[in-house]
């Protein structure tokens, strides 16, 4: 694995062993069956476009990212459901799969954001400007109010037995709105030195004077 932010007891890590990965795809099938998602085949296995992200906490998995780049035949899992999206030029290279923690480490709102975080910071550096995402109706203001810059590219289809939006992601809007967030909640201002550090650094700047 390479280690790509470390803090404290927070290890974020894209990983590049297929043994880890593995690892990596069964918390995946742990949290679908504790969630009661309906995923069937989908993490029995992945594809050589994906990329995994992995948290961990003391040493201890506890969650992670996968996303999927488009594949050798120009194809993302989100055209299974909705297959108008493929139609159309490439609106995003890449998809974001499966977000997951498990249960223990939900509750820290700092898990989440530094997995994201670097989530975002992959993206430029892989030139994703948007990324799709499957979001559950019951979640999208949610993400809203995270501020997470989504766009509903489609109609309500039924994705792992939910009614979830096709949604677009703006990388970009996605970081203007958290630092817009940072002045209204101070907690937040770990994310913006997470994310303005200097690039191959896996240790955060503590500036928080210009942008992400």
């Amino acid at each position: 694995m390479d280690v790509l932010y470390q803090l404290g007891d927070l290890t974020v890590s894209r990983l590049t062993e297929p043994a880890e990965k593995v690892s990596l795809i069964a918390l995946f099938r742990e949290v679908s069956r504790e969630k009661g998602w309906e995923s069937g085949s989908e993490l029995e296995g992945y594809s050589e476009s994906a990329i995994f992200l992995a948290l961990l906490a003391g040493g201890t998995l506890a969650g992670g990212i996968e996303l999927r780049r488009l594949d050798f035949r120009s194809w993302l899992p989100i055209y299974g459901i909705w297959p108008e999206l493929a139609l159309t030029p490439a609106t995003a290279p890449a998809e974001l799969v499966v977000l997951a923690l498990t249960p223990e480490f939900r509750g820290e709102p700092r898990n989440l954001w530094t997995l994201c975080t670097e989530m975002w910071r992959l993206s430029r550096a892989e030139g994703f400007e948007h990324l799709y995402m499957e979001v559950p109706v019951a979640n999208y203001r949610i993400y809203q109010r995270l501020g997470w810059s989504l766009k509903i590219c489609g109609p309500t289809r039924q994705h792992w037995g939910e009614s979830c939006y096709p949604c677009l992601v703006n990388v970009a809007a996605v970081e203007q709105a958290i630092l817009a967030k940072v002045g209204s909640v101070p907690s937040l201002e770990f994310v913006v030195n997470q994310a303005r550090r200097p690039t191959g650094s896996s240790t955060p700047s503590f500036v928080t004077d210009s942008c992400l």
